[in-house]
């Protein structure tokens, strides 16, 4: 209904309304005495004067104005015979295309609400026929005794079509008295209209869909589909820079240091000079080039650049308080919804060498090998220690308690023996590729093949479920939008097919993982060999190479043998795991079966 009234206020270029509030002292003498010489000098004459006056400034304004608002009141003064007056009233505007605003500031609540509702907006029920009442377009209500009186006039304002006016503030004198139980009203509908905003933003995110109005640095808007993210080519060469220095072990605030040297503008200032988002109020474009490590670490760890949406990543208890994060299991991530600007493994090697903690030098550099080393006994990562003469790793536990070895490695022998570990794999891999990868699969074939059938059993029939609650809560939203079941039945139901919705999609995204895992095992024998033959003439263990081939080193505890300290290093590598060359009597009696 509000259409047609901004319809008509368009048409008419009058944004105002005509109060019909007829008293008899206003009615010109000649329609009295015309109406009482008809029907005397009683209640059916005095409304058919205020009905006669009435229509004859119907007709006078019906072209310039686009509303009216009869004021009840001044109809019920006459009883009966007054009522039948506002009715005729009410069917005559309408028939000169007027909108009508029946001015009836009802305050009641439960059925007496629902009551007024019906008989002024909407139709009651008869027999087997539903009938409208006085039927005005609008209605003016009070709602001084809170949403009790307001809620039936909503539902049934849902169900015609038809409109309110809430009075909340008016400009009689007195009006300030009630100021505090204003604020009441403005608090109950700021909180009615943030539980419709959420359960919009609930639904739209269970969909899959960008729930922030902007991109993230990387990505632009699809003009066609706003929910849909584009490459923004410029802005990723970048993201993929600051990834590409992570894997060289440059830490966030040394790739922040490098960005502002090298005159990258940051992502807030880069926005602001190509329209990619709104200027922020904070942005500071004095200093366009002022990035920082949070920014580098937001980058590095958002996997959005592997081509995923990720909603709900915060979230506020009630409109008053501020967003808060929410736990990772909390949030809901939706695979392959837009291009990737980063690939999965350089993004889990840049995690790796993002929470490794690395102590850099004077020159600002730090040692690869950090968070690389375990101890085999406790299990702990290995500590870097430097000094003017040495560089070295041993066991935190050993140091503060005593309770291990201390597994006491130089630096130098560490690379020394992982640079002629990844040559000696590489080679025999490049040179025996048939035995390599019958060796490697047969080690994970047989449990492949039992988990994976199940695996992806129990991933269908929640991919199908997951389909179904979405259905399930589009019909809910569309139900409780249109008032046909309450909010507190709304969010009862809606809670409980979120949390089934959360934990299946944990559930599949865990079961997914697992089958990644298996399938970088079988995927791993090429994706290792790539790897051989792109390093195949390495003389010199750079970062780029140690990230690229090694997973981690366990190294055990030292022994004496021919009273020299030796060591031993298990070294596990990406994509193969701890491979183990055979011996030439091994290869004589090779048995491996190619799959």
């Amino acid at each position: 209904m509000i259409n047609k009234l901004i319809e008509n206020i368009k048409k008419t270029n009058a944004p105002i309304v005509v109060g019909l509030d007829p008293m008899l002292n206003y009615i010109p003498q000649h329609i009295q005495k015309k109406a009482f010489s008809e029907l005397g000098e009683t209640l059916e004459g005095a409304a058919e004067a205020i009905w006669q006056y009435n229509k004859g400034i119907v007709d006078a304004i019906s072209d310039l104005i686009p509303a009216v608002k009869p004021q009840i009141a001044m109809y019920e003064q006459f009883g009966i015979p007054g009522l039948m007056a506002y009715k005729n009233t009410i069917d005559y505007c309408k028939e000169k295309g007027l909108v009508v605003i029946g001015d009836i500031k009802r305050g009641d609540i439960g059925s007496t609400s629902a009551a007024y509702a019906v008989g002024h907006l909407g139709k009651v029920q008869v027999g087997s026929n539903r009938i409208a009442g006085f039927d005005e377009d609008f209605a003016t209500i009070n709602p001084y005794m809170g949403s009790d009186s307001v809620n039936p006039f909503i539902d049934v304002c849902k169900e015609e079509n038809k409109g309110l006016f809430v009075l909340v503030k008016t400009s009689n004198p007195s009006s300030g008295e009630f100021a505090p139980f204003l604020n009441v009203m403005n608090e109950w509908y700021l909180r009615d209209q943030s539980r419709k905003v959420t359960a919009a933003y609930q639904l739209k995110g269970r969909q899959g869909l960008p729930t922030n109005n902007n991109c993230i640095y990387g990505y632009r808007k699809d003009p066609e589909n706003k929910n849909h993210w584009l490459v923004d080519e410029e802005a990723a060469t970048v993201v993929q820079h600051i990834f590409q220095l992570a894997l060289e072990g440059w830490g966030p605030y040394m790739i922040a240091k490098q960005l502002a040297e090298e005159k990258v503008l940051c992502p807030a200032a880069y926005n602001v000079v190509h329209e990619t988002s709104m200027k922020r109020s904070g942005t500071n474009m004095t200093r366009p080039y002022a990035w920082n490590s949070a920014t580098v670490t937001n980058i590095l760890t958002r996997p959005e650049y592997l081509g995923h949406t990720v909603n709900f990543r915060s979230s506020k208890a009630s409109f008053k308080e501020k967003r808060k994060p929410n736990a990772p299991d909390r949030r809901m991530t939706f695979p392959d919804t837009h291009e990737a600007i980063i690939s999965l493994e350089v993004w889990n090697l840049a995690q790796v060498t993002l929470t490794s903690r690395r102590r850099v030098n004077a020159e600002g550099k730090s040692n690869p090998l950090t968070g690389l080393l375990y101890c085999a006994e406790c299990g702990a990562k290995l500590h870097n220690h430097r000094s003017s003469e040495e560089d070295c790793y041993n066991c935190p536990t050993y140091t503060q308690k005593n309770s291990c070895c201390s597994h006491y490695i130089r630096t130098s022998t560490v690379k020394q023996l992982l640079l002629e570990a990844i040559q000696t794999v590489s080679k025999y891999a490049i040179e025996n590729e048939l035995s390599f990868a019958a060796q490697v699969r047969e080690a994970s074939q047989v449990q492949l093949a039992l988990e994976s059938r199940t695996l992806h059993a129990e991933i269908h029939a929640a991919e199908n479920r997951l389909a179904e609650l979405t259905i399930v809560l589009n019909k809910l939203y569309e139900g409780y939008a249109l008032g046909k079941i309450s909010e507190q039945r709304y969010e009862s139901l809606s809670r409980a097919y979120e949390q089934e919705q959360q934990r299946l999609q944990t559930q599949m995204q865990r079961n997914k993982a697992v089958l990644r895992a298996h399938q970088t095992t079988a995927d791993g024998i090429q994706k290792f060999l790539a790897l051989a033959h792109q390093y195949r003439n390495i003389t010199e263990l750079t970062t780029p190479v140690l990230n690229a081939f090694i997973e981690k080193v366990i190294v055990h505890a030292p022994y004496k043998e021919n009273g020299k300290r030796k060591m031993t290093l298990d070294v596990y590598f990406r994509f193969i795991g701890n491979f183990k060359i055979p011996t030439e009597g091994e290869l004589a009696n090779e048995h491996y079966s190619v799959v």
